[in-house]
């Protein structure tokens, strides 16, 4: 925009202007303080006392712990039951063998025998039947409970008479 004499109009607002606006700027600076400081309490006030002190930090603290505990119980439990399975079994034992064949080969060594040999485990393992997977499971404790189970097993098709009965004969011993 220009005025009458062709010069351009200043742009900058006059004294007063500045000023409102840097009041409304320090109450909206002011507010949003408050409100921060408001939420801080809300989230953090865990026992209800209307302020954010030790006690809560003691009882987040608390609950960390709790929850990592069970997490860490969860993980204990899921590894313990993948250390169970055939698949692991093979090729950790196949990784063992591949591992000490290869440690008198300088070029080979000790990682990447053990790298071959966990292959040869988990090919192994691919080409296991039904039948050589029920073999490697550990037995159960209660010969009742593992008679009850390899009869269910035949029940299903997967073993034949004859299969339930040498595992029958081998469990009665």
């Amino acid at each position: 925009m220009h005025d009458d004499a062709g010069k351009p109009e200043s742009t900058t607002p006059d004294k007063t202007t500045a000023a409102s606006l840097k009041r409304k700027a320090a109450k909206l600076s002011k507010d949003a303080v408050s409100i921060a400081g408001k939420t801080a309490t809300l989230v953090g006030d865990l026992n209800g006392d209307g302020k954010v002190d030790e006690e809560d930090a003691k009882i987040a603290r608390d609950h960390v712990a709790s929850a990592l505990s069970a997490g860490a119980e969860e993980a204990g439990k899921l590894a313990k039951s993948v250390a169970r399975t055939p698949l692991t079994k093979d090729v950790a034992s196949y990784a063992a063998i591949g591992a000490a064949i290869a440690i008198p080969l300088p070029v080979v060594g000790p990682a990447i025998g053990a790298a071959v040999g966990a292959g040869f485990g988990l090919f192994r393992n691919m080409k296991r039947t039904p039948q050589d997977a029920q073999e490697v499971s550990e037995p159960s404790a209660d010969p009742l409970a593992e008679l009850e189970r390899l009869h269910t097993l035949k029940e299903k098709g997967i073993l034949t008479d004859e299969e339930f009965l040498a595992q029958k004969r081998k469990l009665l011993k």
